[in-house]
């Protein structure tokens, strides 16, 4: 077993997570409850390429004639993330969210993990009800996102999460890190002030922090 691997594992452990190992050597599947949707992710790792990386889809499949205004959607959605984006299949209308690292030789480990998988997680929930809302009630998108981003994890609940990406994947310090997403100057951002989601709002996958 190679080394991410069993960190994956580890975490697995770790977080008490019931996973299936697919087919493929290098994919694990796991299902997360949350308010409005099961949300279907899978860890895939490359050890040869020193590669981790998570997805996550709700099972949503956009109709073809409202693929354009979804495509807008996550278009908007995607525009200052700090970590990883929504892609859309416009085949079959499949939507997911991913994130991923590349070690570059640092030694793989159970906290590298869950940073990944906890931002795929909170972004994707944090747009759901919205992408619905454009996919099967014909809402602008404009619109969607200015209300999910007005509810929901907040972008500074989801850039922390990042920040503790950066430091479990370079070992230093919060201060020694570049500027995150929520640092930055946005030509259109969310606004962090709103009230965030309760912590009952959501099960979402526990954190190692």
């Amino acid at each position: 077993m190679g080394a991410i691997e069993q960190a994956i594992r580890d975490y697995f452990e770790r977080s008490n997570l019931r996973f299936i190992k697919a087919d493929s050597d290098s994919d694990f599947r796991i299902d997360y409850t949350m308010d409005s949707f099961v949300a279907h992710g899978r860890l895939v790792f490359d050890e040869d390429r020193s590669f981790m990386g998570f997805m996550v889809s709700g099972s949503v499949k956009v109709p073809q004639n409202r693929r354009m205004e979804a495509m807008e959607f996550i278009t908007r959605a995607n525009y200052g993330l700090a970590c990883g984006g929504f892609q859309m299949d416009y085949d079959d209308g499949d939507i997911l969210y991913r994130t991923g690292i590349f070690l570059n030789g640092s030694e793989p480990d159970p906290d590298m993990v869950d940073p990944i998988v906890q931002v795929a997680i909170r972004t994707y929930d944090r747009y759901y009800k919205q992408l619905m809302q454009v996919i099967y009630a014909g809402q602008s998108a404009i619109e969607a996102i200015a209300e999910a981003e007005e509810s929901g994890p907040s972008q500074e609940q989801i850039d922390r999460v990042v920040e503790t990406l950066l430091e479990s994947y370079t070992g230093d310090s919060q201060s020694d890190q570049p500027s995150t997403d929520s640092e930055k100057p946005r030509k259109r951002r969310r606004n962090t002030s709103r009230r965030r989601k309760s912590e009952g709002d959501g099960e979402l996958p526990p954190s190692s922090e």
